[in-house]
């Protein structure tokens, strides 16, 4: 296993399944970080991963303190437990959105 095969895994369990394999198949060509064709497709990779992970950043610092009720009926409303089981990463720009526009500009 590479360095970036190794990164690039390390964030499975940050991103949740659906994420993590979204971004393989998108930026990686693969299901499977050991299976990305070559150097620049694990960088492009891990990039995204990286982003995805500030998207997280951004969630949790959002869901804290008034936040959170919005958090769990968004929830509630995609029918999800965890943020870790959002399906892809538009569903992850939706809370995040989402999650902006309702809250005071001092909370966002």
């Amino acid at each position: 296993m590479t360095k970036s095969t190794g990164k690039i895994e390390a964030f499975r369990k940050q991103l949740g399944v659906g994420i993590y394999t979204e971004i393989l198949s998108r930026a990686g060509f693969s299901h499977d970080a050991r299976l990305i064709p070559n150097a620049n497709r694990q960088k492009d990779s891990l990039k995204w991963m990286e982003a995805a992970a500030r998207g997280y950043d951004r969630l949790r610092h959002l869901s804290t303190g008034e936040g959170a009720e919005h958090m769990d009926a968004l929830l509630q409303h995609l029918k999800l437990t965890t943020v870790q089981e959002l399906p892809s990463l538009d569903a992850l720009r939706f809370v995040v959105d989402t999650l902006e526009s309702v809250l005071p500009q001092d909370a966002a």
